[in-house]
């Protein structure tokens, strides 16, 4: 028969057996590994500026290059954060390029550079928005060590006001779309998420552009209560086996 001081250490036990697996996997599901930047790049009447900086999780903050006296700008919004279970990458964009000088640009690239520490899945989404003329470019792709598990470019020459999803091949000049949105990366590997969107004066039109859009990359890890579970298992195992014991 249980008594209260038996039911007491039952519940003593699976407490403990909680928090430390809580405390274990509370740990982000990849690590950042070094080589990633995230930059912004204007070209203005010949001349280019840059501004850059290295994705951190978390990370929350704008970075801005602007031509001065403008009016070129190119900024981007980071918010990257993660928990026991997922991890996700979020960019807003928006830019402006002037119309007077062919070449004239406004860039955003961010490379990042990460390893699961378990299986996880994976989902990219985004979308890039031109309001004017000239050139629109929007590029996406993921890859492991040993080549491309995704890869999505859209490209405009002459479309006005032109609009890219990503997964899609909207580009009236070139497009490419290999692999899949979503899947699953493997614990161990390492994968490099790239993406790239520009407006671009290309030829000279004297007219200026805008644009904005968005990148994510969502990762959860697949079956991420495995170990809690387990562990709490273990624990009213144990507690069965010792109540038995003291019964005996």
């Amino acid at each position: 028969m249980m008594t209260s001081k038996n039911i007491l250490f039952c519940f003593l036990i699976v407490g403990m057996l909680w928090i430390s697996t809580s405390t274990l996997t509370n740990a982000t599901p990849i690590n950042l590994d070094s080589g990633g930047l995230l930059r912004d790049i204007i070209r203005q009447d010949g001349f280019d500026q840059e501004s850059a900086i290295s994705p951190t999780l978390p990370l929350n903050t704008t970075n801005t290059i602007a031509n001065s006296p403008g009016p070129s700008f190119s900024s981007s919004t980071y918010n990257f954060n993660s928990d026991n279970n997922s991890a996700n990458f979020n960019v807003s964009l928006s830019q402006l390029r002037k119309g007077s000088f062919s070449g004239n640009i406004a860039r955003s690239r961010g490379t990042i550079i990460f390893t699961p520490t378990t299986d996880v899945l994976y989902e990219i989404s985004g979308n890039y928005q031109m309001s004017g003329d000239q050139r629109t470019f929007f590029q996406v792709f993921l890859q492991d060590t040993s080549g491309l598990l995704f890869n999505n470019f859209q490209d405009s020459r002459s479309t006005l006001n032109e609009s890219f999803t990503l997964g899609e091949q909207g580009g009236d000049f070139n497009n490419t779309l290999v692999g899949s949105t979503a899947g699953i990366l493997t614990a161990g590997t390492q994968y490099t998420f790239v993406y790239d969107a520009f407006i671009q004066e290309f030829p000279s039109s004297g007219v200026n552009t805008s644009s904005i859009g968005t990148i994510s990359l969502n990762l959860e890890a697949t079956v991420p209560e495995f170990s809690t579970l387990s562990s709490l298992f273990i624990a009213l195992c144990f507690c069965s086996f010792f109540m038995r014991r003291k019964t005996s």
